[in-house]
């Protein structure tokens, strides 16, 4: 299934609360969260190891 980027955008902003301070003033500025994804394998043509 296919989300649009606005709609994942416009779920996330309603339903994740944030919950990590990142710079040390007390006041909450960064959300983590887990999402669990399904990817197809593929290969870039034209890059090398």
């Amino acid at each position: 299934m296919t989300i649009p980027k606005d709609v994942l955008l416009s779920v996330l902003d309603g339903t994740v609360e944030n919950d990590i301070d990142t710079d040390g003033d007390g006041e909450k500025d960064a959300a983590s969260i887990a999402l669990k994804i399904h990817a197809v394998e593929g290969s870039i043509t034209g890059v090398t190891k």
